[in-house]
């Protein structure tokens, strides 16, 4: 994101908003694949912006990983209602900092936005854990009946 703000031209700006779009489309759609692949390419054309190769190729490369991963963190996310909103603020400022050329604000975004997802999806799978742990327990325990 950083070097995207720092080095992107207009053409890319422009492309990366119309990919922001193509999310937004996407997320009202409640078809999470797709919703992963708009994602996923908003993310591949801020590489691109960064006019960095070796990022651009990694990302490449990685893509049909990256689609899953994002695909089963938005299954996750969407098990807590003001998530998805809160993703959508964060992606929304992320992309005004990009295109605004502010290469600094745009790492800080990048940052708050992998900071609240890794905290968010860690508490999803925490509790998924103590749930299970508990149905474990129920089912463990003999019945009592009175005879």
């Amino acid at each position: 994101a950083y070097y995207a703000a720092l080095r992107g031209t207009d053409t890319d700006f422009a492309e990366i908003s119309a990919a922001y779009v193509d999310v937004e489309k996407a997320h009202a759609t409640d078809d999470v694949p797709l919703e992963a692949k708009a994602i996923t390419r908003f993310h591949e054309l801020v590489a691109q912006a960064s006019h960095n190769v070796v990022i651009l190729h990694l990302f490449r490369v990685m893509k049909p990983l990256l689609i899953q991963n994002v695909q089963l963190n938005l299954e996750m996310l969407y098990q807590r209602s003001s998530a998805p909103e809160r993703v959508g603020q964060h992606r929304k400022h992320l992309l005004e900092c990009i295109v605004s050329g502010k290469p600094q604000d745009a790492r800080v975004a990048c940052e708050q936005h992998l900071a609240y997802l890794e905290e968010t999806l860690l508490d999803i799978r925490r509790e998924q854990s103590r749930l299970q742990r508990s149905l474990r327990r129920l089912q463990s325990k003999p019945s009592r009946s009175k005879s």
